[in-house]
């Protein structure tokens, strides 16, 4: 817990927490403490974890993201998955989850924002929604797709993840570059990055997002693990 306080203190304000799922109650707990005492806006946890989490945070005004997957968003499937994506959804917020950060493959975006865009409303009213997308799934050429798919659903945020961080072979600084030079400013959509292994990748998106997209920099989340 000291290295997270390390980790919070170096990315102040715009860190925010993530829990592992595997994570016991007495570690939610701690994590819980941390975030209490920091003024940490978000916690992200898995769904099954809300309902632990939610004691330790009713009383603050840190909010609970319960994290999906979306998988087999596509085909004949697609319908079910959804509709047993909405239930799932459903009950984390009736155990307090304040949002859904529901991670998706990119290549089934719009399958989904076809599926939920219905019920998008009433499902989501007074809560949030965060998209994930694997960063390394999209390339330039599917950056306005992107965007168009997130402003049709609606979207309050996208948090980004990157599966695979090949060090200095990595084009991840162009990835978040080219997304951030086709921002559209009146796209309110806040933008959040999971945990990453390596944190200098967080400082690389601060430093991009305030050169960049300065008034994103307030919306901006660094998950911290």
């Amino acid at each position: 817990m000291i290295k997270t306080q390390d980790i919070i203190d170096e990315f102040s304000p715009n860190a925010a927490l993530w829990c592992n799922d595997d994570m016991e109650d007495t570690e939610l707990a701690a994590m819980a403490q941390v975030a209490v005492e920091n003024k940490i806006p978000q916690m992200s946890c898995s769904a099954h974890q809300v309902a632990r989490l939610w004691p330790w945070l009713e009383k603050s005004r840190v909010k609970i993201m319960a994290r999906f997957m979306a998988e087999n968003m596509h085909g004949a499937s697609a319908p079910d998955v959804a509709s047993s994506l909405a239930r799932d959804i459903i009950s984390a917020f009736r155990n307090g989850a304040s949002g859904a950060q529901v991670f998706i493959k990119f290549s089934d975006l719009t399958n989904f924002v076809n599926q939920i865009g219905a019920v998008r409303d009433d499902l989501f009213f007074n809560k949030k929604l965060s998209i994930g997308l694997d960063i390394l799934e999209i390339d330039s050429s599917d950056v306005i797709a992107m965007f168009e798919n997130l402003k049709k659903i609606r979207a309050d945020a996208v948090i980004f993840t990157l599966s695979k961080d090949l060090g200095d072979k990595s084009d991840f600084v162009g990835r978040v570059y080219g997304m951030l030079d086709l921002w559209d400013s009146n796209f309110s959509c806040a933008l959040h990055f999971a945990p990453m292994e390596n944190l200098v990748r967080f400082d690389q998106v601060r430093r991009l997002v305030d050169t960049m997209q300065p008034k994103l920099l307030d919306k901006l989340r660094l998950f911290i693990l």
